[in-house]
């Protein structure tokens, strides 16, 4: 009995090790089965979000076909040594977003670059090679200085006037789809012809080698209409001032307004003829050099830029532009200027509605312009003034309240000169059939 006791005494921890061996294994095991399923779990993040980037990535490869489908009139802008942003967008979606370049990939083809960047800063880069085919969109170059069309069951009028008592110069000719009437003793160097036709209670002076009078078929005008404008147009120019009164970049960033103004632009009602519209309006003598687009009208009562110095702007809304003021400068820019853009080359001002030009006083040298002025609705020029440029009252309709009735008046106080020389690309490639074809497709 008493070797028992000693032998149980003996190996009485025995158990008691065995047991403590036995949960730190089980312990062990726990802690590695735990640490498995979290790098499991890792990895299928990984997994996804590489997934996510590549799908991404390759959402860019496919807008960029659209755009440059869209856009094939500005295919060699894109077509350098190095690799340049495409103006996409909307490039980012709820899993990410991604960015597109493009460069030149030699024989007429073009190397896209699109990078998908998902959560946790995943990212996917995939590459292609693209060609164009079929005929590319066309370039609008107006044929005469001022083109007018004709409302669809409204009036057709096209009205050279006068009333302040100087006269108008017309260099580049006028025509209107529908009646030409002229009132006063414009000078006109180029055609002055029209469906209809009447000056026999004027006396306008023609300089050959033009010709005058009706029976002249419609002159063509832009396929352009105000629900193309923000498709093509809102995410491209350098600042969007939007209906909500806020100012965004390019990247859909909001500006600072230091007292309701974004360089002396503000937001809200504006009356006319009695009737109240909202617009953005810029009442100083100064603002930015930057292409705009606005939402939803413009007013412009201040006097920017000067003749050595002038605003270089363009301007489109899907609204109307009502400029009045007693001097203003302003230009569209230029190639080879940073503010050039290749899809609103030479245009100053496009207009969903109406654009009116107005403004007591002054003289066609305090108020210069230079571009085209291109509207869906009519154009009234109704003050002194000197247009280096074309000026189109497309006509289409007549909604906006801007201007009712005739498509388009000229006072016998402006000054127009055309050469001819300007085109404007149709919105998003118009006019076009071209295609833009993906010849080539690696993940790098």
């Amino acid at each position: 009995m008493s070797n028992l006791r000693r032998y149980m005494q003996q190996e009485s921890g025995t158990a008691l090790l065995a047991s403590a061996l036995l949960v730190v294994l089980l312990t062990g095991a726990g802690m590695a089965a735990v640490m498995t399923t979290s790098v499991n779990q890792n990895a299928s993040k990984n997994v996804l979000t590489s997934k996510q980037a590549f799908y991404l990535a390759d959402a860019g490869i496919q807008h960029a076909k659209t755009f440059l489908t869209q856009n094939q009139s500005n295919w060699t802008t894109y077509a350098s040594a190095q690799a340049k942003a495409l103006p996409l967008s909307n490039t980012s979606l709820s899993t990410g977003g991604y960015s597109v370049t493009a460069q030149d990939g030699s024989n007429g083809s073009l190397l896209i670059t699109s990078t998908g960047t998902a959560a946790g800063n995943a990212q996917a880069v995939v590459q292609s090679v693209v060609t164009k085919t079929g005929t590319p969109a066309s370039t609008y170059t107006p044929r005469y200085a001022l083109i007018a069309g004709v409302v669809a069951g409204g009036s057709d009028s096209f009205s050279i006037g006068g009333g302040n008592g100087t006269t108008a110069t017309i260099h580049g000719g006028v025509h209107a789809n529908g009646y030409l009437w002229i009132t006063s003793k414009p000078n006109i160097y180029g055609d002055a012809t029209g469906k209809t036709f009447s000056d026999a209670f004027a006396g306008p002076t023609y300089y050959p080698p033009g010709v005058h009078g009706g029976g002249y078929p419609a002159e063509p005008l832009p396929s352009i209409t105000p629900t193309d404008l923000p498709n093509c147009f809102r995410g491209k120019q350098d600042y969007w001032l939007a209906s909500d009164g806020n100012v965004y970049n390019k990247q859909g960033q909001p500006q600072a307004m230091p007292n309701g103004k974004w360089n002396n632009w503000s937001f809200g009602p504006y009356v006319y003829n009695g009737v109240t519209y909202q617009a953005w309006t810029m009442s100083a003598n100064a603002t930015l050099n930057a292409n705009l687009y606005v939402e939803p009208n413009v007013y412009i009562a201040g006097a920017p830029g000067t003749t050595s110095n002038p605003w270089i702007t363009s301007i489109i809304t899907p609204g109307s532009i009502y400029v009045n003021n007693s001097g203003i400068v302003a230009r569209a820019p230029v190639s080879g200027e940073s503010l050039f853009h290749p899809e609103t080359k030479d245009l100053l001002f496009l207009a969903g509605g109406d654009i009116y030009l107005a403004g007591g006083g002054g003289n066609n040298s305090g108020r210069v312009f230079t571009g085209l002025m291109i509207a869906y609705e009519q154009v009234w020029i109704d003050v002194a003034m000197t247009l280096n440029g074309a000026a189109v009252a497309m006509s289409v309709v007549d909604v906006s309240t801007a201007v009712k009735g005739m498509p388009m008046f000229l006072s016998s106080g402006a000054q127009i000169t055309y050469n001819g020389d300007m085109g404007f690309p149709l919105p998003c490639g118009g006019g076009g059939t071209g295609t833009t074809q993906i010849m080539t497709w690696m993940r790098r």
